[in-house]
């Protein structure tokens, strides 16, 4: 019995726990349309939200922060590009910078949901704005 369980444990390891959850997308494109819109971090409080955005096979990100005075969030960086890329069955968002560039796994997304893994630190998106 073990020597058979063993086997289908990692079988389901394999298929469940590596690579992305995407409960959305079927081709990259799905994952661009999924991943366009306004995001703010789900467990941390910010001030700020990340727009990303997909025109003519180029890829943006944009920040935006609330300015109580305004009342309003406005753009304080528009300058990073931002590139996916499918390695195996994972995803991947390559940033580029004037800070440098930088690679977040998406370990889930969906609809209105996004997780993303950099240099080990996992962060918890919701979509505000499509």
């Amino acid at each position: 019995m073990k020597k058979f369980l063993l086997p289908v444990m990692f079988l389901i390891f394999i298929t469940t726990g590596c690579g992305t959850r995407l409960t959305c997308c079927n081709s990259m494109e799905d994952v661009k349309v999924a991943l366009s819109g306004i995001w703010e971090k789900l467990d941390e409080p910010s001030e700020s939200q990340f727009e990303y955005w997909f025109e003519n096979d180029e890829g943006g990100l944009t920040e935006l922060q609330y300015l109580e005075s305004e009342d309003e969030y406005v753009m304080v960086d528009d300058e990073t590009k931002v590139e996916l890329v499918k390695s195996g069955n994972k995803y991947k968002i390559q940033h580029i910078s004037a800070d440098g560039p930088w690679i977040s796994n998406i370990e889930f997304l969906d609809s209105k949901n996004l997780t993303l893994k950099t240099d080990g630190k996992i962060v918890h998106y919701v979509k505000t704005k499509i």
